[in-house]
């Protein structure tokens, strides 16, 4: 007899997993800005991704079966969900580096972190679930919180919030695709890939390393390295990048996606407070309302999809 999918034995280990990544993302910002200062916008980047895929090529070659089940993958899910994976990595970078200030960089973390809000919205007509109607009310709640905190230097007024996205608008729109791309990623990877072993996070840190490589190649950067330079590098790589992602994958395709994305509103004020320590920001009262405006943007959309129906992609199970 056909029936649903069940969820895996192990969804609260991965659901934990992706929990963790979060906190990872949470310093993406303001460690990643620090080293593009140092050693060019793409050599970062391309550095990270590349150590990051090295790491995941060792992974890959120590553990048994590993590349048999990668290839066993979908090639909807391979070609499709890497496709965006790599978009992101390239817009999530070219927003932070192309950031006018430091403050800047704060700005577009904040767009960036649309992608919770824009996960729930994206799960409606992805994996067919139900939403009511707080949905539109999120969305739009989480859109002026990032238009107030985008604001806070300038008049709060269409022609003052215009003006100051068309300043930069490399940055802002890379800012933006980025948290769409992550938005689709998520979704498409649980319609695709849910019901299946293997890890294809190792090919997609290939794939955008090679991107960011051939970038970088086309780009004249000056770098200087350092001790905290390189540390830094390891960190992203290693913590950031590696675990992060794979941990996230995981909790996408297996764990439990409503909790852990719900968990993920709490990232711009997290990303917000390490950002302002570390790279030494003040930041005014309007930029912190604009922050809490988006997570309670995102826990709206959280509550407003609450049932996940199943999809044709998903295999059913047979008694």
């Amino acid at each position: 007899m056909q029936g649903k999918a069940q969820p895996s034995r192990h969804s609260g280990v991965y659901s934990s997993l992706g929990v963790l990544s979060i906190v990872f993302w949470g310093s993406t910002v303001a460690f990643s800005r620090n080293l593009i200062e140092e050693v060019g916008l793409f050599t970062a980047a391309a550095a990270i991704y590349g150590t990051g895929a090295v790491i995941m090529a060792v992974y890959l070659v120590a553990k048994p079966g590993a590349w048999r089940a990668l290839r066993a993958l979908p090639p909807r899910y391979r070609y499709g969900c890497g496709g965006l994976f790599v978009f992101y990595a390239v817009a999530i970078y070219t927003a932070v580096g192309s950031a006018a200030g430091r403050a800047q960089v704060v700005e577009v973390g904040i767009v960036n972190y649309l992608w919770p809000s824009l996960t729930f919205a994206f799960s409606v007509p992805v994996l067919r679930r139900r939403a009511d109607w707080t949905l539109p009310l999120g969305i739009a709640l989480a859109m002026c919180g990032t238009v107030l905190a985008m604001s806070h230097e300038t008049a709060l007024t269409w022609s003052g919030f215009r003006g100051h996205v068309m300043s930069n608008p490399r940055a802002y729109g890379a800012a933006l695709a980025a948290a769409v791309s992550w938005a689709l990623y998520n979704n498409l990877s649980r319609r695709w890939a849910s019901e299946v072993h293997g890890e294809a996070v190792p090919a997609f840190l290939g794939a955008a390393a090679v991107a960011l490589l051939l970038l970088r190649l086309g780009t004249v950067e000056e770098s200087h390295w350092s001790v905290r330079a390189g540390l830094e590098l390891a960190y992203l790589a290693v913590f950031v990048t590696v675990f992060a992602y794979g941990f996230w994958d995981l909790a996408m395709r297996k764990g439990n996606i409503g909790l852990v994305t719900s968990c993920s509103y709490f990232t711009p004020l997290l990303s917000t407070a390490i950002s302002s320590a570390y790279l030494g920001v003040e930041l005014g009262p309007q930029m912190w309302l604009g922050c809490l405006l988006v997570m309670a943007g995102a826990v709206i959309c959280h509550r407003a999809v609450r049932q996940e129906s199943p999809h044709p992609d998903q295999n059913a199970t047979r008694s």
